[in-house]
Protein backbone atom coordinates (compact mmCIF):
# COMPACT_ATOMS: atom_id res chain seq x y z
CA UNK A 1 0.00 0.00 0.00
CA UNK A 2 1.37 3.41 -0.93
CA UNK A 3 1.49 6.24 1.59
CA UNK A 4 -1.27 8.79 1.10
CA UNK A 5 1.21 11.38 -0.19
CA UNK A 6 2.02 9.14 -3.16
CA UNK A 7 5.69 8.50 -2.28
CA UNK A 8 7.05 4.96 -2.39
CA UNK A 9 7.02 2.97 0.83
CA UNK A 10 10.29 1.34 1.94
CA UNK A 11 9.56 -2.19 3.12
CA UNK A 12 11.71 -4.05 5.63
CA UNK A 13 11.68 -7.82 6.20
CA UNK A 14 8.92 -7.57 8.80
CA UNK A 15 6.60 -5.97 6.22
CA UNK A 16 7.37 -8.66 3.65
CA UNK A 17 6.63 -11.56 6.00
CA UNK A 18 3.42 -9.83 7.08
CA UNK A 19 2.17 -9.98 3.51
CA UNK A 20 2.51 -13.74 3.42
CA UNK A 21 4.91 -13.55 0.46
CA UNK A 22 8.00 -15.70 0.95
CA UNK A 23 11.12 -13.64 0.14
CA UNK A 24 13.61 -15.14 -2.31
CA UNK A 25 17.22 -15.89 -1.45
CA UNK A 26 18.33 -13.26 -3.96
CA UNK A 27 16.18 -10.63 -2.30
CA UNK A 28 17.50 -11.44 1.18
CA UNK A 29 21.09 -11.41 -0.10
CA UNK A 30 20.55 -8.00 -1.70
CA UNK A 31 18.96 -6.66 1.48
CA UNK A 32 21.88 -7.95 3.56
CA UNK A 33 24.44 -6.41 1.16
CA UNK A 34 22.65 -3.07 1.31
CA UNK A 35 22.80 -3.17 5.10
CA UNK A 36 26.53 -3.91 5.02
CA UNK A 37 27.21 -1.08 2.57
CA UNK A 38 25.24 1.37 4.72
CA UNK A 39 27.11 0.29 7.85
CA UNK A 40 30.48 0.58 6.10
CA UNK A 41 29.64 4.08 4.88
CA UNK A 42 28.61 5.13 8.37
CA UNK A 43 31.83 3.71 9.81
CA UNK A 44 34.08 5.78 7.53
CA UNK A 45 35.96 8.43 9.51
CA UNK A 46 34.93 11.93 8.54
CA UNK A 47 37.64 14.19 7.16
CA UNK A 48 38.76 17.31 8.95
CA UNK A 49 37.83 20.65 7.42
CA UNK A 50 41.54 21.07 6.59
CA UNK A 51 41.65 17.82 4.61
CA UNK A 52 38.30 18.41 2.93
CA UNK A 53 39.26 21.91 1.79
CA UNK A 54 42.44 20.57 0.16
CA UNK A 55 40.59 17.73 -1.54
CA UNK A 56 37.94 20.14 -2.80
CA UNK A 57 40.53 22.44 -4.40
CA UNK A 58 42.40 19.56 -6.03
CA UNK A 59 39.34 17.69 -7.24
CA UNK A 60 37.71 20.79 -8.70
CA UNK A 61 40.75 21.36 -10.92
CA UNK A 62 41.04 17.66 -11.73
CA UNK A 63 37.40 17.39 -12.75
CA UNK A 64 37.78 20.36 -15.06
CA UNK A 65 40.52 18.53 -16.97
CA UNK A 66 39.11 15.01 -16.82
CA UNK A 67 41.35 13.55 -14.11
CA UNK A 68 39.70 11.26 -11.51
CA UNK A 69 39.16 12.54 -7.98
CA UNK A 70 41.88 12.11 -5.37
CA UNK A 71 41.31 10.44 -2.02
CA UNK A 72 42.85 11.47 1.29
CA UNK A 73 45.68 9.28 2.59
CA UNK A 74 46.42 9.46 6.36
CA UNK A 75 49.92 8.04 5.82
CA UNK A 76 50.80 10.79 3.36
CA UNK A 77 49.22 13.32 5.72
CA UNK A 78 51.43 12.18 8.61
CA UNK A 79 54.59 12.36 6.49
CA UNK A 80 53.65 15.78 5.12
CA UNK A 81 52.80 17.16 8.56
CA UNK A 82 56.13 15.98 9.97
CA UNK A 83 58.04 17.69 7.18
CA UNK A 84 55.95 20.87 7.50
CA UNK A 85 57.00 21.06 11.15
CA UNK A 86 60.61 20.57 10.11
CA UNK A 87 60.39 23.41 7.60
CA UNK A 88 58.73 25.69 10.16
CA UNK A 89 61.48 24.92 12.66
CA UNK A 90 64.22 25.71 10.15
CA UNK A 91 62.52 28.74 8.64
CA UNK A 92 63.32 27.85 5.02
CA UNK A 93 61.61 26.21 2.05
CA UNK A 94 63.31 23.20 0.46
CA UNK A 95 62.13 19.82 -0.81
CA UNK A 96 62.65 16.75 1.33
CA UNK A 97 65.22 14.23 0.17
CA UNK A 98 63.85 11.61 -2.23
CA UNK A 99 65.38 8.97 0.05
CA UNK A 100 62.82 9.81 2.70
CA UNK A 101 59.77 9.87 0.45
CA UNK A 102 59.92 6.90 -1.90
CA UNK A 103 57.08 6.73 -4.43
CA UNK A 104 55.87 10.20 -3.47
CA UNK A 105 55.92 13.65 -5.02
CA UNK A 106 55.82 16.82 -3.00
CA UNK A 107 54.31 20.29 -3.37
CA UNK A 108 55.48 23.04 -1.01
CA UNK A 109 54.11 26.47 -0.19
CA UNK A 110 55.18 29.24 2.18
CA UNK A 111 52.96 32.13 3.14
CA UNK A 112 51.83 34.42 5.93
CA UNK A 113 51.22 32.94 9.35
CA UNK A 114 47.53 32.23 9.75
CA UNK A 115 46.83 31.66 6.08
CA UNK A 116 44.49 28.77 5.33
CA UNK A 117 45.52 25.83 3.17
CA UNK A 118 43.32 27.20 0.40
CA UNK A 119 45.18 30.51 0.47
CA UNK A 120 48.52 28.71 0.48
CA UNK A 121 47.57 26.69 -2.62
CA UNK A 122 46.57 29.73 -4.65
CA UNK A 123 49.97 30.09 -6.31
CA UNK A 124 49.79 26.44 -7.40
CA UNK A 125 46.40 27.03 -9.00
CA UNK A 126 47.57 30.16 -10.79
CA UNK A 127 50.21 28.13 -12.61
CA UNK A 128 47.43 26.79 -14.85
CA UNK A 129 47.62 29.95 -16.97
CA UNK A 130 50.94 28.63 -18.32
CA UNK A 131 50.00 24.94 -18.41
CA UNK A 132 49.71 23.16 -21.78
CA UNK A 133 48.33 19.59 -21.85
CA UNK A 134 51.00 17.27 -23.17
CA UNK A 135 53.95 15.06 -22.32
CA UNK A 136 55.93 16.11 -19.26
CA UNK A 137 58.10 18.19 -19.02
CA UNK A 138 56.96 19.93 -22.25
CA UNK A 139 53.81 21.31 -20.65
CA UNK A 140 54.57 24.99 -20.05
CA UNK A 141 53.95 28.01 -22.27
CA UNK A 142 57.13 29.52 -20.83
CA UNK A 143 59.28 26.54 -21.79
CA UNK A 144 60.14 25.96 -18.11
CA UNK A 145 58.49 22.90 -16.55
CA UNK A 146 59.06 24.32 -13.07
CA UNK A 147 56.63 27.16 -13.87
CA UNK A 148 53.72 24.67 -13.85
CA UNK A 149 55.03 21.72 -11.83
CA UNK A 150 52.84 22.31 -8.76
CA UNK A 151 49.72 22.48 -10.89
CA UNK A 152 50.70 19.51 -13.08
CA UNK A 153 51.14 17.36 -9.97
CA UNK A 154 47.78 18.47 -8.62
CA UNK A 155 46.02 17.29 -11.79
CA UNK A 156 48.27 14.35 -12.74
CA UNK A 157 45.80 11.73 -13.97
CA UNK A 158 47.42 8.60 -12.49
CA UNK A 159 47.97 10.09 -9.03
CA UNK A 160 45.26 8.70 -6.75
CA UNK A 161 46.08 9.89 -3.21
CA UNK A 162 47.10 13.05 -1.41
CA UNK A 163 47.88 13.97 2.17
CA UNK A 164 49.00 17.36 3.47
CA UNK A 165 50.28 19.03 6.61
CA UNK A 166 50.61 22.63 7.70
CA UNK A 167 52.79 24.29 10.34
CA UNK A 168 53.81 27.80 11.37
CA UNK A 169 57.26 29.11 12.17
CA UNK A 170 58.37 32.35 13.77
CA UNK A 171 57.50 34.39 10.66
CA UNK A 172 55.94 32.16 8.01
CA UNK A 173 53.47 29.37 7.54
CA UNK A 174 54.30 26.23 5.57
CA UNK A 175 52.13 23.79 3.63
CA UNK A 176 53.40 20.41 2.44
CA UNK A 177 51.37 18.06 0.22
CA UNK A 178 52.51 14.55 -0.67
CA UNK A 179 51.13 12.63 -3.65
CA UNK A 180 51.10 8.97 -4.68
CA UNK A 181 51.65 7.45 -7.16
CA UNK A 182 53.96 10.27 -8.15
CA UNK A 183 53.36 12.58 -11.07
CA UNK A 184 55.72 14.87 -13.00
CA UNK A 185 57.39 11.89 -14.64
CA UNK A 186 59.44 12.60 -17.76
CA UNK A 187 57.96 11.15 -20.93
CA UNK A 188 54.51 10.59 -19.43
CA UNK A 189 51.29 12.49 -20.17
CA UNK A 190 49.88 14.73 -17.46
CA UNK A 191 46.29 14.03 -18.46
CA UNK A 192 44.40 11.02 -19.74
CA UNK A 193 43.94 12.68 -23.15
CA UNK A 194 47.05 14.83 -23.55
CA UNK A 195 47.18 15.17 -27.32
CA UNK A 196 46.02 18.14 -29.30
CA UNK A 197 44.95 17.74 -32.94
CA UNK A 198 47.77 17.00 -35.43
CA UNK A 199 50.21 19.84 -36.14
CA UNK A 200 48.90 22.57 -38.40
CA UNK A 201 51.26 23.10 -41.32
CA UNK A 202 51.45 26.40 -43.13
CA UNK A 203 53.84 27.78 -45.72
CA UNK A 204 55.79 29.55 -42.98
CA UNK A 205 55.57 27.42 -39.88
CA UNK A 206 54.53 24.23 -38.18
CA UNK A 207 52.52 24.48 -34.96
CA UNK A 208 53.73 21.73 -32.65
CA UNK A 209 51.28 19.33 -31.01
CA UNK A 210 51.74 18.86 -27.24
CA UNK A 211 52.35 15.16 -27.98
CA UNK A 212 55.49 15.99 -29.94
CA UNK A 213 57.99 16.88 -27.20
CA UNK A 214 60.90 19.19 -27.84
CA UNK A 215 64.37 17.69 -27.97
CA UNK A 216 65.90 18.18 -24.54
CA UNK A 217 68.83 17.35 -22.31
CA UNK A 218 68.73 14.25 -20.08
CA UNK A 219 65.98 14.51 -17.50
CA UNK A 220 66.50 16.01 -14.08
CA UNK A 221 64.86 14.90 -10.86
CA UNK A 222 61.37 16.36 -10.57
CA UNK A 223 60.02 17.19 -7.14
Amino acid sequence: MLPIDGTKAVLGPEHIWATGVKPTFQFLAALFATGLATAAEAAKPSLSSFAQSILDVHNRERARLGSPALRWDPGLEAAAAAYARQLASGGSLAHASRAGRANQRENLAMGMRGWTATQMMQDWIEEKRNFIPGIFPDVSRTGQWSDVSHFSQMIWATTTSVGCGQASGAQWGYLVCRYSPPGNVDGKPVLRQPCAPPPVRTALSVIRSPCQPHARAPSRERS
